[in-house]
């Protein structure tokens, strides 16, 4: 579980920041209209609500459905609240501009600014037709396609479904999990992987995902590796799940499949931080024949790992490497923040003659369930002989 001194931390930046927004919106709002002072405080309260909702959906967890409603409440207002700073954040910026301009001209030109009440209402009403697109768009599951050609692979074909930062938790009993398993079963593939986020939250009952998970039986197996999230949940618990869900969850470790190809896996490695776990050094588990796996100079070798970092260490050892987290930013233009953090774009990018990584843009949703210009989906790796 999260050390006491990390949660702490991150519940102070999270109120900080989170507050702040809301904050802002309160005085756009009370800018654009007169609104009386007992209205006015059934507002404070509501955005108090809704900032503290994510915590309460985590401490009421033993009451199922206000755990759910909370979680609602709090990440749709989340989803809405920042779709409506990103279109608020440049009319701010075009207003400030207007009146430089104006200042340095000696000139009104205040009628091209606009109004207090247009200020709030464009904002708040591109927010809401987003989060409508956004709503149906993180249900649409695309099924992309990539084929990799190798002179390692002893058969003609073999087919890797991925998935990755599903985040079953209190938000996933809308189907989320029928959905991204329907297109995982149409894509036919011979082994299944996810490369971290599986779960999102504790959830008193996981057994409605896992039986799920039962149905996919693909012929060389399920393999899994420990995201950020399935230790803010809990080691144990993630494990657990994963285990009952069929996964086997590599955690600094390479497998042989069927002599047909490695597959290493290693945790991700903000679980130093967050909870003791195995070493992480890639180096070190990907050199080793473990398990009966052969050296990647002789067989192809994916590499499962949730963060798109490839460590310069491990180029030789690997040959593909699959990885997640970065939901592509989810909703744009948070994306463009992503893309700073984490320069590797999603898709596939080949960075030497026999190495590539596929970053997958995601298969569910974090926080407010929408996706805006960032298509969740399921992945199909064919990896064929050259």
């Amino acid at each position: 579980m999260i050390k006491q001194s990390q949660l702490i931390s991150f519940i102070f930046i999270f109120l900080t920041i989170y507050g702040g927004l809301n904050l802002y919106f309160l005085q756009r709002l009370r800018a654009a209209f007169r609104i009386e002072s007992s209205f006015l405080i059934l507002i404070v309260m509501f955005l108090i609500l809704v900032i503290c909702s994510h915590f309460i959906s985590r401490l009421l967890r033993g009451h199922h459905y206000i755990s759910i409603v909370s979680a609602y409440i709090g990440n749709i207002w989340m989803g809405l609240l920042l779709m409506f700073i990103a279109a608020a954040f440049p009319m701010e910026i075009y207003r400030f501009l207007v009146f430089i301009i104006g200042k340095g001209l000696s000139v009104d030109i205040s009628f091209i600014i606009p109004t207090k009440r247009q200020l709030f209402l464009i904002p708040m009403t591109l927010s809401i037709i987003i989060f409508i697109y956004g709503w149906f768009e993180a249900r649409n599951i695309g099924i992309v396609r990539v084929e990799i050609k190798t002179h390692r692979l002893p058969i003609n074909k073999l087919r890797i479904v991925q998935i990755t930062d599903v985040h079953l938790g209190l938000m996933s009993h809308d189907g989320r999990l029928n959905r991204i398993l329907a297109k995982v079963k149409e894509c036919n593939g011979d082994i299944l992987v996810s490369t971290g986020d599986l779960l999102d939250a504790e959830v008193n009952d996981n057994s409605e995902y896992i039986e799920l998970f039962k149905q996919i039986n693909p012929i060389y197996g399920k393999f899994a590796v420990m995201g950020n999230h399935e230790f803010y949940v809990g080691t144990e618990q993630s494990l657990e799940f994963a285990d009952n869900a069929g996964f086997r969850v590599l955690r600094s470790e390479v497998v042989n499949i069927a002599g047909i190809i490695n597959i290493a896996g290693v945790d991700d490695n903000r679980a130093m931080k967050f909870a003791k776990t195995k070493n992480n050094s890639e180096l070190d588990f990907l050199r080793m024949k473990n398990n009966g796996a052969q050296s990647a100079v002789e067989q192809f070798t994916v590499f499962l790992k949730h963060q798109p970092i490839v460590n310069d260490n491990s180029k030789e050892l690997i040959n593909l490497q699959l990885s997640g987290h970065t939901h592509d930013g989810q909703f744009f233009p948070y994306s463009l923040f992503t893309h700073l953090f984490y320069p590797i774009h999603c898709g596939l990018t080949k960075l030497d003659k026999e190495l590539y990584i596929y970053l997958n843009r995601g298969s569910g949703t974090w926080g407010p369930p929408i996706r805006f210009l960032a298509q969740p989906e399921v992945t199909v790796i064919d990896i064929v002989r050259e």
